[in-house]
């Protein structure tokens, strides 16, 4: 795509084509981003605790809508895919506000390492319709979220080395969409209620999918460290925790629709990223204790690969645990 894109067309095609959030008046909705940011704060010091990390530097945390969030990620994509070189971006500006669109109603928050020193957002209007539609206590629902970000943004804090790293997973993946050019994403977009093949079924073997590897490992620590984090704060924090976490692992697992685009766009990998992460992290600790399971976070060596997210006790002998002690 010789002409790059036209960010500026694609966020226009986003915010036409994002939908309102759950209906609710201004004091009703700020009353939310005030409660949803109080949360974040408290977060904060149970997260320290709870992954054995310690209090890592504040970075800012922002309540957003689903606009801003849209606009800020494909502000965000514009300034990775320029590292790269626009010609390698592989969709236009219509496709990619349209995807936009459709993930700022999904997304509940999100941590971005690279932006400014790190930054947690944190959608409010989706938090609010999600704690509805499940009919969940929202004090708790709202401090489970955050304390999922927290972690997150403490995985970052507390390894720097993790920021460049990841970083450079993401460039080196996002250099391969020139592949997904001549697959042509916008032609599998359209076709997606016929489809039973995903993207990544198209991508070419060798280098690409040792990459998506790579990524994939990563990815499935990060989510299941923070799915397991989230949860050990336990009933004594939030009450509900144990009727949050069944009702919205059957959100995850919901069919229809939203279940097509997400296996064609390749986003069920991050369904299972959560759940085969979390199992590699409750196992591990199980075995060797948190301060055992922390040294993953030591350099790129240490992390696991996708085999060892698979089976824990590989990696376990690699660290040197062979009896599981």
């Amino acid at each position: 795509m010789a002409d790059g894109v036209n960010w500026g067309r694609a966020k226009r095609t986003a915010a036409r084509l994002t939908r309102p959030g759950p209906p609710i008046d201004a004091a009703g909705a700020s009353a939310v981003v005030e409660d949803v940011l109080a949360c974040a704060l408290r977060a904060e010091p149970l997260v320290a605790e709870v992954t054995g990390f310690g209090p890592v530097e504040p970075t800012a945390i922002r309540v957003i809508d689903r606009t801003t969030w849209g606009a800020y990620t494909l502000d965000w994509l514009a300034e990775l895919f320029a590292d790269i070189g626009e010609d390698n971006v592989g969709v236009n500006a219509v496709e990619a506000g349209s995807l936009v669109a459709w993930l700022s109603t999904r997304v509940l928050g999100q941590y971005d390492p690279f932006t400014g020193g790190g930054q947690l957002l944190l959608l409010a209007p989706n938090i609010a319709l999600i704690e509805q539609r499940l009919a969940l206590n929202p004090a708790d629902f709202r401090l489970w979220v955050t304390l999922h970000e927290a972690t997150h943004r403490a995985q970052f804090g507390a390894h720097p080395w993790l920021v460049a790293y990841f970083r450079g997973l993401v460039q080196r993946l996002l250099g391969f969409s020139d592949q997904i050019e001549e697959i042509g994403l916008g032609q599998i977009l359209r076709q997606l209620p016929r489809s039973e093949r995903t993207l990544l079924d198209l991508l070419p073997s060798g280098e690409v999918r040792e990459l998506m590897g790579e990524v994939t490992a990563l990815m499935s620590l990060l989510e299941g460290h923070a799915d397991v984090m989230m949860d050990r704060v336990g009933p004594t924090v939030i009450p509900s925790v144990a009727t949050i976490r069944a009702r919205f692992n059957a959100r995850r697992e919901a069919t229809g629709p939203d279940a097509v685009i997400r296996r064609a766009l390749g986003l069920d990998l991050k369904l299972a990223q959560y759940r085969d992460g979390a199992r590699f992290c409750a196992t591990v600790i199980d075995r060797v204790g948190l301060a055992g399971f922390n040294r993953v976070w030591g350099s790129p060596r240490t992390l696991p690969t996708t085999a060892e997210i698979s089976a824990p006790e590989i990696w376990l002998s690699r660290m040197g645990d062979t009896d599981g002690t």
